[in-house]
């Protein structure tokens, strides 16, 4: 039954970004500068833990599951991260300040620490991949927040939002 109901959460939200235009750039003739309409996504569906936009991804959702990650001998909480554009979609292994984002390509993984939370290092399957992203913007990330305590919510949006500015 979960399973059925975020596949019509998925569809849901590719009709409702089809129907508005979700992400379609918007010309300012008056000052030449493009800019990005985007359009808040609410839902009251089970699952749906959170939701948000993102220039590279368009709209995401954050969905619980019942999945269990292991990782060094510790369970973690697994949440999925779904964007408009489905190249961006990730987990995120949750255990108390300890977070981990994972797809095929890579292990990304943030904590909160005394100086706040953010990424600490990411772990590549290959070189290639690793080429492909951004250092700048890996240093800039290491603090996304000064608070040395974080909500598990605060920080899956957080990581959903600034992850895909890594590649």
């Amino acid at each position: 039954m979960k399973k059925l109901t975020k596949l019509l959460l998925v569809l849901g939200i590719v009709l409702f970004s089809l129907n508005v235009n979700a992400h379609e750039p918007m010309n300012n003739e008056k000052s030449g500068v493009e800019t990005w309409m985007t359009v808040p996504f609410h839902t009251n569906i089970a699952g749906v833990v959170s939701s948000g936009n993102t220039m590279e991804y368009g709209n995401y959702v954050i969905l619980d599951t019942e999945e269990i990650y292991y990782f060094q001998g510790e369970e973690y909480e697994v949440f999925d991260i779904l964007y408009d554009n489905p190249q961006g979609n990730m987990k995120i292994a949750v255990d108390g300040k300890k977070y981990i984002a994972y797809t095929d390509e890579f292990l990304a993984f943030y904590e909160c620490t005394r100086h706040g939370f953010g990424v600490r290092r990411i772990l590549f399957n290959n070189p290639t991949i690793r080429d492909q992203y951004n250092q700048n913007a890996f240093s800039q990330q290491t603090i996304l927040c000064s608070a040395k305590k974080i909500e598990n919510i605060e920080a899956l949006g957080l990581i959903a939002v600034y992850i895909p500015k890594l590649k």
